[in-house]
């Protein structure tokens, strides 16, 4: 397939799934084009800034070792869904804020220690999934997101620590916490601080 037909196919499709596209090139039903196979091998997200439709409301980008987001990130405002799930990132770019659509995000097993603050920023956002990372703490934060957030996944993280302001996401339905090393004294003051909230210990 030649570069213009790549594009037209990107361009073209509302469902923009990188493991299929490079799958295709991997297994050589494309014709191969070894610029565009070296970005989809070494960086998938890099094809974020070739001409693609920028009103997708759903991109799946997990397993593609993606250690940062380009600056092309910030042109899908339409976009509802990301799931950058097992990656390599560790931090976000202000860029992400041009995601003002999105409302889930995905990012397991990553490399984050804290919740990115520049979520807090995304007046939409209702789901995030931060299981399996490096986050050994919820800091005073938290309450960034007391506008917006309904649903928090840190499971399997380092966190001993849950700061009061969390009492501040009066929007807060469900919290998974658990595989923290909380001490029971802990867990005791999340469910004073969240009396409403569905918690998993």
């Amino acid at each position: 397939m030649e570069r213009e037909e790549m594009i037209n196919k990107l361009r073209g499709t509302d469902y923009l799934d990188l493991r299929l596209i490079y799958a295709e090139y991997k297994q050589g039903i494309m014709e191969y084009d070894e610029e565009i196979v070296e970005m989809l091998r070494y960086h998938p997200m890099l094809c974020l800034e070739f001409e693609v439709r920028t009103d997708l409301e759903f991109i799946p980008a997990k397993w593609h070792h993606i250690c940062h987001l380009p600056a092309g990130i910030k042109s899908f405002d339409k976009l509802i869904t990301l799931d950058l799930s097992f990656n390599l990132l560790s931090s976000l770019p202000e860029e992400f804020l041009g995601l003002k659509s999105l409302e889930q995000l995905g990012l397991e097993e990553n490399n984050f220690s804290e919740i990115p603050p520049v979520l807090s920023k995304l007046s939409k956002l209702r789901f995030i999934n931060l299981m399996s990372n490096k986050i050994s703490l919820i800091s005073d934060r938290i309450e960034m997101f007391k506008d917006n957030l309904e649903s928090l996944f840190l499971s399997n993280n380092l966190i001993t620590t849950v700061s009061e302001s969390i009492s501040e996401l009066k929007n807060l339905k469900k919290l998974w916490l658990n595989g923290n090393p909380l001490s029971e004294q802990e867990k005791d003051k999340i469910e004073d601080l969240l009396p409403h909230t569905e918690i998993h210990f």
